[in-house]
């Protein structure tokens, strides 16, 4: 899978360099225009590969790219992850990235483009650290949870367990903060408005 995506991402640099040469293009010819932008896809190419390094995310990070998300990571606060969203390799990788910056700069807290209200459901005490009830959540509002594939929610319920778990998208499910009101409301009479 992670050939894959190489193979997706020197594609899409060649597009994009085709289509920035397309802007010096006016005064060229298509031959010209051919040549440059092939120059510019073997030039994105070569850089890639250059800077591609083998890794493996099962149980932890290893590999020549875990070494060198060690030695790059020696003196950060903040890692940022960014990714195609309803991929389910990137949950996987996020979690063992997680893990090994826990281990190797006491890294302590995760956080998600998940809506807050659900994630602090998730670090409720009766909820924390348990992919299942991350699950439970998921199924009884589905709007609540914006990426909730299993490896998703393993991601956060782990996260949740052995760290603090934040969340800092948008309220996404308006039916769970509904029923805390109507929970609180002093009367049925008041509940049924």
């Amino acid at each position: 899978r992670i050939r894959l995506s190489m193979k997706l991402m020197i594609a899409a640099l060649a597009a994009l360099a085709f289509t920035a040469g397309a802007a010096f293009a006016q005064d060229k010819t298509p031959a010209e225009v051919a040549a440059a932008a092939a120059a510019s896809a073997a030039r994105a190419s070569a850089l890639l590969e250059a800077n591609t390094r083998p890794i493996a995310f099962e149980g932890g990070l290893s590999g020549p790219g875990a070494d060198f998300l060690r030695d790059q990571t020696q003196k950060v606060q903040f890692v940022l992850l960014g990714e195609s969203h309803n991929d389910h390799d990137t949950p996987l990788f996020a979690g063992a990235l997680f893990d090994s910056l826990r281990d190797w700069r006491a890294f302590d807290t995760l956080v998600v483009e998940i809506d807050p209200v659900a994630v602090d459901t998730l670090k409720l005490p009766a909820n924390r650290g348990k992919p299942e009830a991350a699950a439970d959540l998921a199924r009884r509002y589905p709007n609540h949870i914006g990426f909730a594939s299993d490896q998703d929610l393993e991601l956060m319920a782990h996260a949740a367990g052995v760290a603090d778990l934040w969340g800092i998208e948008q309220v996404q499910g308006a039916q769970p903060l509904l029923e805390e009101l109507a929970a609180l409301a002093p009367n049925a009479a008041v509940r049924a408005q």
